[in-house]
Formats: C-alpha cells, sequence, structure tokens
C-alpha cells in the first residue's frame, strides 16, 4: 500500500513583512545610513530563512509539493459569488468541476523525496506526467484540500493510497 501525503501552507501566511515606516528617511543622509543598514539586516534575514527552507525542503524524506494556487483561488472565488455555501456537496455533485479546479493548480517545484516516490528524473519530468500521479481517488482529497481553503484554514493535510 502507498501513502502519498499532500500538504498545503497557504502563502498569505508565510509571507514576511519589511517593518521599516516608509516616511521614515527624511533628507538626514545618516538617516538614509540608518535606513540601508536595517534594510541590509532584514535582507540578509531573509536569505537565511529562505536557506533553512531550502535544505528542508531539499533534503526531506517527505513527499513535498509546492504549488500556486492563484487560479484555484480566482475560482472558488466565483463560486462563492454564485452563492454556493457547501462546497465539499457541490463539488461532489459537479466532479467534473472539482476535476478542473485541480487542472489550474501549478506545480511550482517538488522534492527529491517525490522524485524518488514517483520515480521521476526531474522536476520537469513529474510535472509532464502528473496525470498518472493524480488517481481518481485522490481527488476526493483534493475537495477536502479546497474546503480547506475555502472555510478559511492556512493548514491542511491529508493522505492518499
Amino acid at each position: 500500500m502507498l501513502y502519498i501525503t499532500f500538504t498545503t501552507k497557504l502563502a498569505n501566511d508565510t509571507t514576511m513583512t519589511n517593518n521599516i515606516q516608509k516616511n521614515s528617511v527624511k533628507q538626514n543622509p545618516h538617516q538614509l545610513e540608518e535606513h540601508l543598514a536595517e534594510l541590509k539586516k532584514t535582507n540578509g534575514q531573509l536569505e537565511h530563512s529562505i536557506s533553512i527552507y531550502r535544505n528542508i525542503f531539499d533534503n526531506s524524506d517527505i513527499s513535498i509539493w509546492n504549488e500556486d494556487f492563484t487560479q484555484v483561488l480566482i475560482s472558488l472565488n466565483k463560486l462563492r459569488g454564485k452563492g454556493i455555501i457547501d462546497l465539499e456537496k457541490y463539488l461532489e455533485e459537479n466532479i467534473d468541476i472539482a476535476w478542473e479546479l485541480v487542472k489550474l493548480v501549478k506545480i511550482v517545484e517538488v522534492n527529491k523525496a517525490t522524485l524518488r516516490l514517483f520515480k521521476a528524473k526531474s522536476n520537469e519530468e513529474f510535472i509532464a506526467s502528473i496525470d498518472k500521479v493524480f488517481g481518481a481517488d485522490a481527488i476526493y482529497i483534493f475537495i477536502q484540500e479546497l474546503c480547506a481553503i475555502w472555510d478559511g484554514k492556512s493548514y491542511f493535510r491529508a493522505e492518499a493510497q
């Protein structure tokens, strides 16, 4: 039996903000130097965080997918605008729409564990053969993931066979 773990972390929970006020720098050269030093420090912290993330992503033994759900979110907002309240019921009754939403997900990158799991040699090869990966029963997990997004949850985890 093969178990696949899909984990989605929404981007709005991982965005970093720059806490330097925009209007804090006036014409004073000393203030400009301080502002530049703070920006360099913030940039260094960001680069360090990216390095840690990249190391975890690349070297984890768990399959991790970096996905872009932008178009899916746009479509979900349209469904909400049409008066859909129970997304799970709606998608299970209109499974073709769920499959259309699957096609809107852009796989940005997967880690090495994912490539090993699916016996792909590269991200490009994996993405090109995604239709072979996403089995018929996985649509119901995808619907659950969409419901988590719909309900404003920032984290979702499920296992598929």
